[in-house]
Order: structure tokens, then C-alpha cells, then sequence
């Protein structure tokens, strides 16, 4: 739950999967209504539970062909517009859903959400790379691209 003064951070907020955007000066019939939003979606019978088992396989189409796409050939995902963009070590492929709702299909001790916009898969990883203003880039195994790591992210590589 976000609580402000400015309306104007809304959209930013439920990208970090808020729950609830209340404006100041808050009116407590709000805040009463939000808290038991919130109590009902932790505690109540329509709570989804959990997916059954992680994703094992991802049809992306392009055009009139449906390509099957192993989970573990995926390097990572990334949040473009309306699609994902999904990159293999061959190639990559667009599929129509939201980041969040494949995060919620996702083995989560694989894959990794190291950016608001990127899912990596974590064995994928082949260095992580920290310059002197403390800023993490991921270097891939098998793939030229570099990830950003986003502060939000960066306790997953607190070791370094």
C-alpha cells in the first residue's frame, strides 16, 4: 500500500506490485476500506493459492507458428510495452503476457527478479560485475547482453 500527497506516482507504485494507492489527506472510510482489502487478500477464501507447479514449458507464436520454448533454454525476461520479451541463447521471442503474471508461473529459486523489468534465470548468470559507483551488471553465460541490477535487487548479490 502507498500512501501520498502526489497522484502523479500511481502507475510507478503498482509496477512494485502495490496493492493500493491512497491519497493525502486520507479519510479514514478509505483507509478502513484498504486495510480490509488488504486483510481479506491475506486471510480471506479468495486468496489465490499458489500455482500448482512452476512453468516447464512457454509457446511463444509468431504468426501462424507456436514455438515450444523449454523453461531452462530461457536466459531472461524483460517487461517491453505489452509483451516479454523471452531470450534464449539462440534467439528470442515475444509473448503476450505481464512480467508479474509470468513471475507468478516461475520457479522462484531460478529465476531471479534483478530489475522492475527483468526475470533472470539464475544459473544463467556467469559474473556480476560492480563499478566504482556501486552499480551491478550481470554478464551472461552464452550471451553478449549485460543486465542492470537495480538497487531494489542488488541484496541478491551482497556477497560480492
Amino acid at each position: 500500500m502507498f500512501v501520498t500527497a502526489y497522484d502523479q506516482y500511481a502507475l510507478h507504485t503498482f509496477e512494485h506490485a502495490a496493492v493500493d494507492y491512497v491519497l493525502k489527506p486520507v479519510r479514514p472510510d478509505r483507509l478502513e476500506k484498504t486495510c480490509a482489502r488488504l486483510h481479506a487478500d491475506a486471510t480471506g477464501p479468495q486468496a489465490k493459492p499458489p500455482a500448482a507447479s512452476p512453468l516447464r514449458l512457454i509457446q511463444a507464436s509468431a504468426g501462424n507458428t507456436i514455438t515450444m520454448v523449454p523453461i531452462e533454454d530461457v536466459l531472461y525476461f524483460e517487461a517491453t510495452d505489452k509483451y516479454v520479451r523471452m531470450v534464449t541463447a539462440e534467439r528470442e521471442h515475444l509473448i503476450r503476457c505481464s512480467l508479474r503474471e509470468l513471475q507468478l508461473q516461475l520457479d522462484l529459486e531460478c529465476f531471479w527478479q534483478v530489475h522492475r523489468s527483468t526475470i533472470v534465470r539464475c544459473d544463467a548468470i556467469a559474473t556480476v560485475l560492480r563499478d566504482d559507483s556501486g552499480k551491478l551488471t550481470l554478464t551472461l553465460r552464452g550471451h553478449t547482453d549485460k543486465l542492470s541490477v537495480s538497487r531494489l535487487y542488488a541484496d541478491r548479490f551482497k556477497g560480492l
